[in-house]
């Protein structure tokens, strides 16, 4: 059994055969690059919904926070993969799931040009992470 914990930038986990003998592991099994280039999506990262089928490759969303100097601030969902059972994360070539809208601008707060403005913007909560099996297959 494994749950996990994030306190960014690092995110943890816990361990064990069940609920009542889970044990923290002190090291990280990832650590957000606080990327200061917003379109990246890796600036503040907390793993969120691991999901595997083998128990050795694990999937995991993120949920992505980058702020502008006034407070605004864009947020994303990325994937991570673990080849080792969840201990450790990273990010794959293709990882970006949602983002800021293409047409934004750079700009903060998030002005589209067309006279909108927001003070957020980008996707949020990722909560599970869903596998369609065939008939048969599980």
């Amino acid at each position: 059994m494994t749950l996990t914990r994030d306190n960014w930038p690092a995110n943890y986990r816990f361990t064990g055969s069940s609920l009542n003998s889970v044990q923290p592991s002190c090291a990280p099994t990832y650590v957000s690059p606080q990327d200061p280039v917003p379109s990246d999506l890796e600036y503040h990262e907390w793993l969120v919904s691991p999901y595997t089928l083998d128990g050795t490759t694990v999937y995991a969303l993120t949920h992505d926070e980058w702020y502008c100097p006034d407070g605004s601030g864009i947020s994303g969902i990325t994937l991570l993969v673990s080849i080792d059972g969840g201990a450790t994360y990273a990010h794959p070539q293709n990882y970006k799931i949602a983002g800021p809208p293409a047409s934004w601008n750079g700009s903060c707060p998030f002005n589209y040009g067309n006279g909108f403005s927001m003070r957020a913007t980008g996707g949020i909560r990722p909560l599970w992470i869903i596998s369609w099996l065939s008939p048969g297959s599980g």
